[in-house]
């Protein structure tokens, strides 16, 4: 008999990119993610070696539109568009848009592309692409994004992918047919998959919000209490309706209806739970680090090994192990498939030890994306995935389930008599709400909000007024407020900035209103005070690990992972990320391959007077500093070594050089990055623990 069960829980999500006005994509990430990660994981769910487990995969209402989108008669993205023009007829606005959306970074591709490493390396040296390498880069940056599936099967991918170079455009255009194909496929197998029992299906309310901050957002005080507020917004009704539409809306596209639900980001508090409940839902998950600050009914100290129900009692929860989580989504890439499964089976072994003394098994919950891991796992993850699942079949220890399963085999039995109100990072709501463009935003949206309900009361037409309200629902998802701060880097950030404000500059179009002037100005131009340093100091270890999502959730980010997007230039150093803490400066790099160079990694500050601190590779020696050198290299200086002080934001640009002292990278590839030492540490520290 099983003494111990797992869930793997994988969260399919994507930023609705949808204009507005016209109804097109602005971004082709929703169809170049079925193209890869969406159909590779249900081709995996289908394979004989899951045939004794159950994978459960959270939906996105509002992705499930996109990918229905794609089938439709007219349905584009911006890639698509471009790719609909001869190469010789491009724009020289739309040359510099090809080459700088699509000759930069991408995942790794399943086969080796080298003629698209070539292209990308011309284009990172300011190389001027004539048409028919302009024609080869729009097709090999999309065959990069493809996964194993595509790759693997005969077809219009494997062809051209035998094939390397020079292509057509007809070729071009049977890649883009294949790719939208894949949506509909995605869609196919996964109702197919649901309705053979194979698999579970979640949902996360229907474009994806922060429920908590919808339904009173002066909930993120309970966690930061320091931090200012925007105006108070305040629409339980809104919050509702998300989950209520969202619940419908995937019954309507995959089959049924599902009964739990992942919420954006895991965000949780008590009233949202307990409207989880009223609107049917029977189990939903946060993260262990809410369960932590949560109280147990019984007297006993919460155990994440336990699904919970919520203070209503109507809801159980169950909380994701984030250590576990994070392995998947950041560390067993660089090992070997059966490596890292085996060391999967080992936790969960350990995990299912806890037995001794239960009536039930404990479950050890395991959450994160289905799609951006596999974008850096060798085969866009199939070995993986497939050496996890014979482990898990073959397992007489454990047995991987769906969380419906675990419940109907293992009632729960604890209650929680308080539920902590935050998220999956930090356990707060500061990502979304924190910083002071977040605050801007939020403002935004509350008056039109408001402006909404004045025009119902005042008689508007019912049609204008939900063509409203939808528009609004839009623009209350987490991912614009995402990118607003400066946690997070894009080089779309502009683009999530402007439809952000698009939709509501809409809403009040379709109230017949004038939408304000301050509709017209960017989120980030405000001039607002810089985010404060109290809750988002950096917690790292001086570790040769992979970083912790949590410890390093408030640093800057400058490479391709993990959605970053301030360019690394080519070189051997993939990503980097820098932080503070009340005495030092910190960073983290990672490395290509994790092979890290014989040279010196040198964190220079830039102004007068310059500074400029190092360390040398790959021994990690340095003078005034801490290193640790493993999987990745991390390091840390005193803050008067750097010649920073507290409450100051300083410039900084991290070099490469190699063991001859040339510059072999420099990052990021132009400009510089800020770093804020933060002078309340103290007083952050006392209200987070």
């Amino acid at each position: 008999m099983d003494t111990g069960h797992v869930i793997l829980w994988w969260h399919h999500h994507q930023p609705w990119y949808l204009d507005p006005r016209t109804g097109q994509a602005r971004l082709p990430w929703v169809r170049l993610h079925a193209s890869r990660g969406y159909l590779d994981m249900a081709v995996a769910a289908e394979h004989p070696s899951a045939d004794r487990m159950t994978h459960t995969f959270n939906f996105v209402p509002s992705l499930l539109d996109q990918l229905v989108r794609y089938g439709e008669p007219g349905a584009t993205d911006r890639w698509m568009e471009l790719c609909a023009i001869p190469p010789s007829a491009l724009s020289a606005a739309e040359v510099a848009e090809v080459t700088q959306r699509m000759g930069g970074g991408g995942p790794t591709p399943v086969v080796g592309l080298p003629r698209l490493d070539e292209l990308r390396a011309r284009v990172a040296r300011g190389e001027a692409l004539p048409a028919a390498d302009l024609l080869d880069l729009t097709v090999l940056a999309q065959l990069g994004f493809c996964g194993a599936t595509l790759c693997e099967r005969p077809g219009v991918v494997r062809s051209l992918v035998e094939k390397g170079r020079g292509f057509t455009e007809a070729e071009r255009a049977a890649l883009v047919a294949e790719t939208v194909g894949a949506c509909a496929e995605v869609l196919k197998r996964y109702r197919a998959l649901w309705a053979a029992g194979r698999i579970e299906v979640t949902a996360t309310p229907y474009y994806h919000p922060i429920l908590p901050l919808l339904i009173d957002s002066d909930v993120m005080s309970l966690a930061l209490p320091a931090n200012p507020r925007p105006p108070r917004f305040a629409f339980p009704e809104d919050a509702q309706e998300q989950v209520q539409r969202g619940l419908t809306r995937v019954a309507e596209v995959l089959g049924k209806k599902p009964a739990g639900m992942w919420p954006a980001e895991g965000s949780v508090s008590e009233a949202a739970v307990a409207m989880l409940g009223e609107c049917g839902v029977t189990h939903c998950a946060t993260d262990e680090l809410v369960l932590r600050r949560s109280a147990g009914a019984d007297g006993r100290a919460p155990d994440h090994a336990d699904p919970h129900l919520d203070p209503s009692g109507r809801v159980a929860m169950f909380f994701r192990d984030h250590a576990v989580s994070d392995l998947i989504g950041f560390t067993y890439r660089f090992q070997e498939p059966e490596v890292a499964a085996d060391d999967f089976l080992k936790r969960a072994r350990a995990f299912a030890s806890r037995r001794s003394g239960r009536a039930q098994p404990p479950v050890m919950t395991v959450i994160l994306d289905g799609e951006n891991p596999w974008e850096h796992y060798p085969r866009a993850g199939r070995p993986f995935l497939l050496a996890l699942q014979r482990a898990l079949s073959e397992s007489r220890e454990v047995r991987c389930v769906s969380p419906a399963a675990h419940l109907a085999a293992s009632p729960v039995r604890r209650k929680l008599s308080r539920l902590h109100a935050g998220s999956w990072i930090d356990g707060t709501f500061a990502i979304w709400i924190g910083h002071g463009e977040d605050r801007h935003a939020w403002r935004l949206l509350g008056d039109a909000r408001r402006a909404v309900e004045r025009a119902r009361a005042a008689g508007a037409p019912l049609d204008a007024v939900e063509r409203a309200r939808t528009l609004l629902m839009r623009a209350e998802g987490s991912d614009w407020f995402w990118w607003f701060g400066e946690e997070f880097h894009a080089r779309e950030a502009d683009m999530y900035d402007a439809l952000f404000r698009e939709h509501i500059r809409e809403a009040y179009v379709a109230l017949g209103q004038h939408p304000p002037p301050v509709l017209d100005e960017p989120v980030k131009n405000v001039h607002v005070r810089p985010r404060a340093p109290v809750g988002w100091p950096v917690q790292p270890e001086l570790t040769g690990h992979e970083p912790s999502v949590l410890a390093w959730s408030g640093a800057v980010r400058v490479g391709a992972v993990g959605g970053a997007a301030m360019a690394t230039g080519a070189g051997p150093v993939e990503e980097v990320l820098l932080g503070s803490t009340v005495e030092a400066l910190w960073l983290c790099a990672r490395f290509r391959e994790g092979v890290i160079p014989a040279g010196e990694l040198r964190w220079e500050r830039v102004g007068e007077p310059p500074v400029r601190v190092s360390l040398m590779l790959p021994s990690g020696a340095c003078t005034g500093a801490r290193a640790a050198v493993g999987r990745v290299v991390t390091a840390c200086w005193p803050l008067s070594a750097c010649g920073v002080s507290h409450g100051e934001t300083a410039e900084f640009a991290v070099t490469l050089c190699g063991a001859d002292g040339e510059v072999v990278q420099r990052l990021p590839a132009e400009g510089s990055v800020h770093v804020e030492v933060p002078e309340a540490y103290e007083r952050w520290r006392a209200a987070w623990a």
